[in-house]
């Protein structure tokens, strides 16, 4: 009998532990994409159109992202995993780097970078930090924590930074969590704020367009004035759910948005008017948005 009733004892807590660990499944799931940690990384097979090359410009970086180039037409590149910025000259234009100079260290996962009236302005997961070179000598000696209000981190630590025309800063951060409620306004939306030039503090915070998840990329047009961001949707839908389209509404722009699926635990903002324009493969996470004008490749305007 004793036997008998440790032996139920023992299945009841089996079965405790399993439904225990299906509800932190479940629960984890929502909030976690493990496709970058479980997936099969390969070599890129990169295809390219006729008259483009392609070839390893710089190494020895940690997961950088965003670049710009700078008022002295040096490339410069928000090392994310180096915590740093980093500039990569290449002064006989043979397409290789010949330096990593090292501009400004001790960030916290630097994402992107604008320079800006004579500094460079760095999105950092907390916020904006400005660094100025006083001495002219490329490395930043002046560092500003303009904004370090974005915390905690959540699911999408990267932040981004544009400039509008009229000098007011916009900052995009992704969702705490896959699909939930966000609490913080700023969460899964873009913020803008008055110019930052000769402040040492960002001031007159809006919130300037929400329901999107994640906008990694943002840029102006520079005829328009038009903002554009690059929108990556909810994860764990499958590869072929939801069909994903190129939309507009109004002056602000969104690239593979995701439009017929409906997650009926968020507001999905529903009065949103979208032209659709273009379809794209779902698995592509669209990151970096950039009008060339039509100088690089007059037949191909959008690029992914």
């Amino acid at each position: 009998m004793k036997r008998k009733r440790m032996m139920v004892g023992l299945l009841a807590l089996v079965a405790v532990c399993v439904v225990t660990a299906v509800i932190i499944y479940f629960y984890v799931r929502q909030r976690v994409n493990f496709a970058g940690v479980a997936g099969d990384a390969r070599v890129a097979n990169i295809t390219l159109p006729d008259g483009f090359g392609v070839q390893v410009f710089a190494d020895g970086l940690s997961g950088p992202r965003f670049m710009a180039v700078g008022p002295d037409g040096v490339l410069y590149v928000a090392d994310r995993g180096n915590d740093r910025i980093v500039a990569l000259p290449d002064a006989n234009g043979d397409g290789q780097a010949d330096e990593i100079r090292v501009v400004a260290d001790g960030l916290n996962n630097p994402h992107n970078l604008v320079y800006h009236e004579g500094s460079w302005y760095v999105a950092v997961t907390e916020g904006v930090v400005r660094l100025d070179d006083t001495d002219g000598d490329g490395v930043a000696e002046g560092f500003t924590t303009l904004l370090d209000t974005f915390l905690p981190p959540g699911q999408h630590s990267s932040r981004t930074i544009a400039f509008l025309p009229d000098g007011r800063l916009l900052i995009s951060a992704g969702s705490t969590c896959n699909v939930c409620e966000e609490e913080d306004p700023r969460r899964a939306a873009i913020t803008v704020y008055d110019s930052p030039v000769g402040q040492d503090q960002l001031t007159g915070e809006q919130i300037y367009a929400t329901g999107l998840r994640n906008a990694v990329g943002l840029a102006i047009h520079p005829e328009t004035g038009a903002v554009w961001a690059t929108n990556n949707g909810r994860d764990l839908l499958g590869d072929d759910l939801p069909p994903v389209l190129a939309g507009e509404r109004r002056s602000f722009h969104v690239l593979m948005e995701v439009l017929d699926h409906d997650d009926r635990r968020i507001d999905h903002r529903a009065d949103r008017d979208r032209d659709a324009a273009e379809r794209h493969d779902v698995r592509i996470d669209p990151l970096e948005v950039h009008d060339d004008e039509g100088r690089e490749n007059p037949e191909r305007q959008t690029e992914h």
